[in-house]
């Protein structure tokens, strides 16, 4: 199979990473792996998914995702990808999925 090469790392990934780390999450930086696969996978209570780094573009935060992006999520048969640029905004979809899981503590 072959791998696309991995994108620039995002400019507030640096400071994503860390501030979940500080918000209770394990993670692992795999931004590095290329082929649209997300940029981290992080971890909390028991729970793995993973995470994408997207700057916001324009209006209501909207977020630009690839179609390679887009295919692997709809392929992707684990849970949900999160999306996002603050660690308030990550912890806050990842509660939802803890939620929706039925593993909210």
């Amino acid at each position: 199979m072959a791998y696309k090469r991995a994108h620039r790392v995002d400019n507030v990934q640096a400071e994503l990473f860390a501030d979940l780390r500080r918000f209770g999450f394990t993670v692992a930086d795999i931004s590095g792996v290329g082929d649209d696969i997300p940029d981290a996978v992080i971890g909390r209570q028991g729970i793995t998914t993973f995470l994408e780094v997207k700057t916001p573009r324009g209006l209501n935060d909207a977020y630009r995702i690839s179609v390679g992006q887009q295919l692997f999520a709809q392929n992707w048969r684990g849970s949900p990808i999160i999306y996002g640029h603050k660690a308030e905004g990550v912890t806050r979809d990842f509660v939802k999925l803890l939620k929706h899981l039925g593993q909210w503590k």
